[in-house]
Parts: structure tokens; sequence; C-alpha cells
């Protein structure tokens, strides 16, 4: 899988701008611009007809307070 690839796959699963710019870059070597990423975004935008939005909550998980 190229680089160009693994954006695409990253984007599709919601990860973050910051986080895909480190995996590229450590798994590629390559520094990632702003403007390739929203570039690409884009592209997969238009693939699956809707805005990626990165949705912080659904990547953190809360366990509810303990009741005593």
């Amino acid at each position: 899988m190229n680089f160009r690839d693994k954006i695409i796959d990253l984007l599709k699963k919601g990860v973050s701008d910051k986080e895909i710019k480190r995996i590229i870059y450590s798994e590629y070597m390559i520094h990632l611009t702003q403007k390739t990423l929203d570039d690409k975004k884009s592209m997969v935008e238009k693939m699956i007809g809707k805005k990626i939005v990165f949705d912080l909550y659904s990547h953190i998980k809360i366990d509810p307070p303990y009741t005593v």
C-alpha cells in the first residue's frame, strides 16, 4: 500500500489530521502538509458522498463513575 492509499484509508476510518501525519511520517518518512491532507480529504468526501469530521468522542472511552 502506498502512502496515498494509506491516507485515504485513515481518512475513511476517521483518524485525526495530526495522527495521520504522524503515521505517514513513521511508516513512509514523508512530511505531509495540511494542504495535501485537505486535498485528500476533499477527494475522499467526494468518493463517499459526505463530509469527513473527526469526532473526538468516538475515539475516547469514558467509563461511567462508580457508585459506592
